[in-house]
């Protein structure tokens, strides 16, 4: 069977297509860093792009000028990097405490914490307040060396309660990291309300960015905490951060991103509103289909995020293989064991009646015939 062109694109969790001001945005400066490269006005062009994307990305995240944004390539890096100089401060038979709704990029460097004897705790619950009560009993229990929880569930958009998390880990100061890849572009973030100790984002999705830039916030006791080497030189300070950065970033890039972080600034009351809409609109159109998972969670959920389960004998990659094949439309399978077995759809602020009629078609068709 010939493969449909991609007609509905419903992953923008995963890579979204960048805002056309900042393809842009992008195409431009390469084109003007290309005849500087690293001459002395190349090197002062570079190091004032990177300047700009880290204060901008630390006035998105309502850092102010609390803390300093490392710019790295992605979300992953940068929440490996965390985890990483946090662990390396755990002894054998301590703890980190982390959330059954993470992406592998958080279990992933606990998996290899846990190989040297780490203890990880895995918290869970039905609503904020069920999910609370347990991070409680659990620190009455044993006190852990850090957490890191998502901002915003990869797999079915809850939205943690961060914050309230934030104010009972201070109270004993314990480390704590934040996963705002799904978060940063769909809710609102403010790293000194949620008390966070490090926050990480991407680019390329809910800020739909270029693909290649995220960054690292850290606050100074994150920093002060790190018993790892820093890559700056010694009393060299780069404005908005860098103390975590190594190596060349790519201008344009990065020019990017800054030119998303200030789209989103600008329109984040009227993109929140849009997904809103959509997010009710889809809903209607798939609800009666599919198992809809937010009843799995008594609290808010991300505007752009909706999640479906399957039953045990349609299989969540076939299903998703046939919408792109037969009709054109992407969607993301979970995929168990490791994920339930369902799929998730996220949309932008710019998707169109016709990608939305176009995904109610193709899941009405393959419901009807469950044949997966």
């Amino acid at each position: 069977m010939a493969r449909r062109a991609l007609k509905a694109y419903f992953n923008h969790g995963g890579l979204a297509r960048p805002h056309e001001r900042v393809a842009r945005r992008v195409r431009t400066v390469d084109r003007e860093f290309a005849g500087l490269l690293y001459s002395e006005d190349g090197g002062r062009r570079l190091d004032a792009t990177l300047d700009q994307a880290r204060v901008a990305a630390r006035s998105l995240v309502g850092a102010g000028e609390r803390g300093g944004v490392s710019l790295l390539s992605n979300s992953s890096t940068a929440l490996n990097l965390a985890i990483s100089i946090l662990g390396a401060t755990l002894g054998l038979g301590e703890i980190a405490v982390t959330t059954d709704q993470e992406h592998p990029c958080v279990n992933w460097p606990l998996s290899r914490l846990g190989a040297r004897g780490i203890e990880v705790a895995t918290l869970g619950g039905g609503s904020p307040d069920e999910f609370l009560e347990n991070l409680r009993a659990l620190i009455r229990r044993r006190r852990p060396g850090f957490a890191v929880f998502s901002h915003v569930s990869c797999k079915d958009g809850r939205v943690l309660p961060v914050k309230e998390a934030g104010a009972i880990l201070a109270q004993q100061e314990i480390p704590y990291i934040v996963d705002g890849a799904q978060a940063l572009g769909q809710v609102a973030v403010d790293v000194a309300q949620i008390e966070a100790w490090a926050y990480a984002f991407t680019g390329h999705k809910w800020l739909f960015g270029p693909m290649g830039t995220g960054g690292l916030w850290t606050s100074e006791r994150f920093l002060r905490a790190n018993p790892l080497a820093w890559t700056g030189p010694v009393d060299y300070i780069r404005k908005g951060g860098g103390e975590l950065e190594s190596g060349s970033l790519n201008c344009a890039l990065f020019a990017g991103m800054t030119e998303a972080l200030h789209s989103c600034a600008e329109e984040f009351p009227s993109r929140v509103e849009t997904l809103t809409r959509l997010r009710a609109r889809v809903g209607g159109l798939l609800d009666g289909l599919y198992e809809n998972t937010a009843s799995k969670w008594d609290g808010p959920h991300a505007p752009g995020i909706l999640a479906y389960g399957l039953p045990p004998q349609m299989r969540s990659e076939e299903l998703a293989e046939a919408a792109l094949g037969r009709f054109g439309v992407a969607i993301k399978p979970l995929r168990p064991p490791h994920e339930p077995n369902g799929f998730r759809v996220t949309f932008s602020p710019w998707t169109t009646d016709e990608e939305v009629e176009l995904l109610g078609e193709a899941m009405r068709t393959l419901a009807r015939e469950s044949r997966f």
